[in-house]
């Protein structure tokens, strides 16, 4: 199993082992997705600007980040 985070949203995907989803011609995986995966440090960070933020330091104003994925 193979973990890629969506550096849009930091939301995880997984796929078997031997499936490329760079290759998959799937409205459901986002293109955003990277090989990279930033933990996240506590349920006290959200994603900001493509990695976790403790949520006393957020911007003010700060929205949650909406997937670009048709659902």
């Amino acid at each position: 199993m193979k973990t890629y985070q969506d550096t849009e949203t930091g939301q995880l995907y997984a796929f078997d082992d031997g499936i490329d989803p760079f290759k998959l011609d799937n409205r459901n995986i986002p293109t955003t997705l990277s090989e990279t995966v930033i933990p996240r440090p506590s349920e006290l960070h959200v994603w900001v600007n493509r990695s976790w933020v403790n949520n006393t330091e957020v911007p003010r104003g700060y929205k949650p980040p909406i997937s670009s994925v048709v659902s």
